[in-house]
């Protein structure tokens, strides 16, 4: 989504955008969307097809899955690379990515005299090999460049996040619920799932809103209530929503988010969404999250071990009982709920200009 938006932007500039890629996709829902293509392609090497005014061109691979790619259509993909290295003569060519396979972009580029750009927001790197080739590594958080730098020695610059207020803005508000979207275990599902155990006793009123994306709620509900003895499906205070390409009518009922990551996590582009919703968030004291509320919002500081995969612990409930008690003062001081919803408006005119974001990557 990111990657996205900077180059609608870098379009809008007047740049000339380019964009090769394969039929690999993160989501369940990308291979959907192929499937129902597919048919009308099985003879064929290349898909295009325009996505508002960007122009993409995949290689077609028989899984949707990267990790499932081969050799020859690897090969495939690379010989596609170079077809438009000679065709478009790009002045940058930018990418993400650190497996053997993109090697290839920067090299090929390099080989060829052109600067390449890579796009890097996550902690998973673990060597600079992917690199060697690179001239300019840009991510989205001083925490992300700061955290390379001691681990590889490269440094990112940082750019900060690209989102169009029109597209994600609600004209409404009605802050009513608790908002956790994609719930898997290293965004803290099983942080959320617990505070929402506790306050279905405590505070039935009070309610969840979970919207999927990759994540399963039932099944982290499920180990959650496992290991307190009472396996369950649901819980009454929850409201479950399936993964959505509009996310104003959610944030429209949004009162607080709650963003408890136990992964290294670069900036969550769901903070920058809440913070332009005047939407206060709950994160963890951890990765570029409490660069991103900068002065605003609240944050809960966990021992190391939380942040260690498989991500399953929950804290105990002497440690989250703060988040509870700060969750209903929320929804309870209308006085203390105004002046975090004044400090989040604030950070979110600074950092989350789109236009003026723009023009600094430039």
């Amino acid at each position: 989504l990111s990657i996205r938006q900077i180059l609608k932007n870098m379009l809008a500039q007047g740049f000339e955008v380019d964009i090769i890629g394969a039929t690999n996709f993160d989501s369940k829902n990308g291979g959907k969307w192929f499937s129902k293509i597919k048919k009308n392609h099985e003879d064929k090497e290349y898909l295009n097809f325009k996505d508002d005014g960007l122009l993409h061109q995949l290689s077609i691979t028989s899984s949707t899955s990267r990790s499932e790619m081969t050799t020859s259509e690897i090969s495939k993909w690379y010989a596609l690379y170079q077809h438009r290295l000679r065709e478009f003569k790009p002045d940058l060519v930018m990418f993400y990515g650190g497996q053997p396979p993109d090697f290839l972009i920067s090299q090929e580029a390099r080989r060829r005299g052109i600067p390449t750009a890579a796009y890097l927001v996550n902690g998973n790197y673990q060597s600079n090999v992917w690199c060697a080739d690179v001239d300019l590594i840009l991510t989205d958080t001083k925490a992300t460049s700061d955290y390379y730098k001691k681990k590889l020695g490269i440094i990112p610059v940082p750019v900060g996040k690209f989102i169009p207020r029109n597209l994600v803005v609600s004209k409404r508000r009605n802050p009513q619920r608790l908002l956790f979207i994609n719930p898997t275990l290293a965004k803290g599902g099983a942080i959320v799932a617990t505070l929402a155990l506790a306050l279905e006793d405590i505070r039935p009123d009070i309610k969840f809103q979970v919207v999927e994306s990759r994540g399963n709620w039932t099944e982290i509900v499920k180990a959650v209530t496992k290991k307190d003895g009472n396996e369950r499906n649901v819980l009454s205070n929850v409201i479950v929503t399936p993964h959505t390409s509009d996310m104003r009518p959610v944030y429209q009922n949004a009162r607080i988010l709650l963003a408890p990551r136990l992964w290294w996590e670069s900036g969550a582009r769901v903070l920058a969404e809440a913070s332009l919703n005047s939407v206060p968030a709950i994160v963890t004291d951890y990765g570029g999250n409490r660069e991103m509320l900068a002065e605003s919002g609240f944050k809960l500081k966990l021992p190391e071990q939380f942040h260690n995969k498989p991500f399953n612990q929950s804290p105990p409930k002497e440690v989250l009982a703060p988040v509870i008690d700060l969750i209903c003062k929320l929804f309870d001081d209308d006085n203390f709920y105004g002046e975090a919803v004044k400090k989040v408006q604030r950070v979110a005119n600074r950092k989350f200009d789109n236009d003026l974001n723009t023009k600094n990557l430039v």
